[in-house]
């Protein structure tokens, strides 16, 4: 069966794939056949390049933008991960991901690198876990609420941090009672 439009059901089972860039693959999709197991394979392949390609171009352009930064360009004191992190909507663990592949001798490889190292780690990780040397790790999921907290607490000036923390220990102090004790 085929799905369409309005949710009714024809014969010749197939769900739309995302086409490729060929004039071929466009006119199967608008025709509604399905592309073979092979051409999917490659649309697959090519999309997969395209999306190292885009990182490595947004990395290119984040370290370009942090030398703008860091040559006074947002302001005589402003530090750049500051400065990133109010502007450009990733986490801080993302840029520096993106800055440390944009500035290797070789990006590409630094991408690869990188991988490689996040599946042996992952590997491992589930191999200790299948060994009973750590407890397997709950799913972190947090509260819109939460969210915002923390969205609130990585935005915040270095200058503010310490009017912050001191807020903070004023409020909960048993929170970093406990930090002490256990560092």
């Amino acid at each position: 069966m085929t799905l369409s439009d309005d949710n009714s059901t024809t014969s010749n089972f197939h769900l739309p794939i995302p086409i490729c860039d060929s004039a071929t693959f466009r006119t199967r999709e608008v025709l509604g056949a399905p592309l073979t197991l092979q051409e999917a394979a490659d649309d697959i392949v090519r999309l997969a390049k395209e999306a190292d390609d885009r990182t490595l171009l947004a990395a290119q352009k984040l370290v370009a933008l942090k030398k703008r930064i860091i040559n006074g360009e947002a302001g005589p004191d402003v530090k750049w991960m500051e400065w990133l992190l109010r502007n450009v909507k990733l986490s801080s663990s993302q840029l520096y991901f993106l800055v440390s592949i944009g500035e290797a001798h070789r990006p590409a490889q630094a991408l690869e690198d990188y991988r490689r190292m996040k599946r042996e780690k992952a590997k491992a990780d589930r191999e200790a876990e299948r060994e009973g040397k750590r407890e397997p790790r709950a799913p972190t999921a947090y509260t819109p609420e939460r969210k915002l907290l923390l969205k609130v607490m990585r935005s915040i000036p270095e200058a503010e941090v310490p009017e912050m923390l001191s807020i903070c220990r004023a409020t909960y102090p048993t929170l970093f009672e406990e930090q002490r004790t256990t560092h």
